[in-house]
């Protein structure tokens, strides 16, 4: 294949095994690489060449990656042309033989390798210790910031709705030298984001770390649906970099009572020799807030037991070796969240520090995760993303649209219900004081929720499920026809088990866009689908920019009913919008 070529995706269709037994094996790599170039031959104490065969998706996010001075001649090497996938349509086969069939165009890796030239010195260190078994599936950079997914070469793998985003923190989002990137893609039925940032640093910044946090999941929105942030969006999403949260031995203390740098590092230093991991975390300010839920709120992190990663001496491979300028501290970090209905699926079986890499001031931390693949519905592949229509099944179907979904509704699709919706403490986000707070429903997996504008068959965007709004009101109160009857398009109490719900509270205003308040997510109703109704009760924090406890609650009872004269009811309330919706704020 010459240069720049590109093999072409032809129509046809690809059969993808799905083996659920199979996970989806992941190595997930941050590394603050200190803009020193690292020694190829310590590449392979990071990645060890005897165990790329043990993964199927390797994700490296780095930091401080910039090599002054250093020319380089460019490098050829393979990548997904991901461009060539942007429309697919996914729907079960025939057989329904557990494989997921790409009706439209080919994606699999094999299928759309195309060659590129790297010229980064970083990029290119990488692939060649890797070598021609792995290519290219995405990468992104940012100033100093750079986030590479690699997969495995060959075979069947497809990879779809490949994206990118990036966020700049910092004054005026400049300087690039903090701030977050997250590429996200759909393999083997499973939605995936990684997110790799660099936060604020220095002991005393956990409050810009904060704020920084917050920034990249607000600036970052889009990446999935359109108002979520990307935390609330796919199946499972992976956060990882130099976050740099600190080791705090003076977090409880009284000013008169605080030791001095100098008596925090010698103590550190102490638990570290005495590998007193836990010890050292009860100080650690991401545990601590995490706990309180002003960061990284829902958020998972498998068990620590190694040294601490950041201020280490260079040119010193191993453990225990810190510089007395900066208290040792977990700077470097994975962490992951998940949907309620897949919160089960991610094992993380090692998390570990690389301690023989030398280059650098930081240690790089390596975890490996087995996913279980997903279950969706197989109406998630009979329709496309929002502005599509219906495919492969209505086009098969001698009656019309409308009645495939008449059918459909009257005698299949279940009934879902919120009874006594109420919120407590809300956000204001008017100048009055108040909001005017509305939810907007959505799902995951994304396009459950039927929508009466799939009857127009056409490509205009399907219209939003919510309710009405409740003008000038921190506590609302939502009444049974204030709210939308929801019907997934689900057949079975299975299919439904393997959906959640997400709640999007928002601020409804007259003249700029509607504000955010924050998101509830919860599984729908799980139980024998032969009683007449299923439900649950749930209370639960908003969750606002990845954060929880100050942004209110939403509580209430969701049921499911799977009879027929329910389901002959109509799907959707009327809309209630007040005249006297509020304003923003202004800041």
């Amino acid at each position: 294949m010459s240069k720049g070529e590109s093999k072409a995706a032809s129509l046809g269709d690809v059969a993808v095994k799905m083996s659920e037994e199979e996970g989806i094996r992941i190595c997930c790599i941050t590394w603050n690489v200190g803009n020193a170039k690292p020694k190829s031959e310590e590449l392979d104490h990071l990645l060890p060449k005897e165990k790329l065969k043990e993964y199927d998706i390797i994700v490296v996010g780095t930091q401080e990656n910039h090599f002054s001075g250093e020319k380089v001649q460019g490098m050829e090497i393979y990548k997904v042309d991901t461009s060539a996938v942007t429309k697919e349509k996914l729907e079960k086969d025939a057989s329904h033989q557990n494989k997921l069939v790409l009706e439209n165009q080919k994606s699999s890796v094999a299928d759309l390798k195309q060659i590129t030239t790297i010229k980064n010195v970083w990029d290119q260190e990488i692939m060649t210790h890797l070598g021609k078994s792995w290519i290219i599936l995405k990468k992104t950079h940012l100033g100093q910031m750079k986030l590479m997914v690699v997969v495995r070469d060959g075979g069947d793998n497809v990879y779809t709705g490949v994206e990118s985003n990036w966020s700049a923190c910092g004054v005026g989002g400049v300087g690039n030298n903090k701030g977050g990137l997250v590429i996200s893609f759909h393999y083997r039925n499973t939605s995936f984001a990684f997110m790799s940032s660099h936060l604020a640093a220095h002991m005393e910044h956990y409050k810009r770390r904060v704020s920084d946090f917050s920034e990249i999941l607000r600036e970052t929105k889009k990446t999935g649906e359109k108002y979520l942030d990307v935390a609330s969006c796919f199946d499972h999403f992976f956060w990882m970099g130099d976050l740099n949260f600190r080791v705090d031995l003076n977090k409880n203390t009284e000013k008169e009572g605080k030791k001095s740098k100098e008596e925090n590092w010698e103590e550190v230093n102490r638990l570290v020799k005495a590998k007193k991991w836990s010890k050292i975390l009860e100080f650690d300010q991401l545990k601590t807030g995490m706990a309180t839920g002003e960061v990284f709120a829902d958020f998972q992190e498998h068990v620590i037991s190694f040294a601490p990663t950041f201020k280490v001496e260079k040119g010193k491979p191993g453990a225990g070796h810190y510089m007395k300028k900066r208290v040792p501290a977990y700077c470097d970090r994975v962490l992951w969240r998940s949907m309620p209905h897949v919160a089960g699926n991610v094992q993380c079986t090692m998390y570990n520090s690389c301690h023989f890499l030398s280059t650098s001031d930081h240690k790089p931390v390596v975890a490996n995760f087995s996913v279980t693949p997903s279950t969706p519905p197989p109406s998630v592949y009979n329709y496309m993303t929002p502005g599509g229509n219906p495919i492969t099944e209505t086009r098969r179907m001698s009656t019309s649209t409308t009645d495939y979904f008449q059918s459909k509704l009257s005698g299949v699709w279940p009934v879902v219900t919120l009874e006594g919706l109420r919120a407590e403490g809300l956000q204001a986000s008017d100048v009055n004081g108040k909001s005017d707070p509305y939810i907007t429903f959505f799902s995951n997996p994304h396009g459950l929720l039927y929508h009466p504008d799939m009857k127009k068959n056409k490509s205009a965007a399907i219209g939003e499920l919510k309710t009405a709004v409740i003008s000038a009101n921190l506590n609302p109160e939502w009444s049974e026809s204030d709210i939308p009857m929801l019907r997934p398009m689900v057949s079975s109490q299975r299919e439904l088990d393997c959906c959640s719900l997400i709640m999007l509270l928002r601020d409804k205003d007259m003249f700029t866009g509607d504000d955010i308040l924050g998101t509830v997510i919860i599984r729908f109703p799980a139980g024998d689908k032969n009683k007449e109704e299923i439900y649950f009760d749930f209370d639960e924090d908003v969750f606002f920019e990845g954060k929880k406890g100050k942004y209110g609650s939403l509580k209430g009872r969701i049921k499911v009913s799977w009879s027929d004269s329910v389901k002959r009811r109509s799907t959707v309330a009327k809309e209630k919008v007040s005249s006297s919706a509020g304003c923003c704020l202004v800041s």
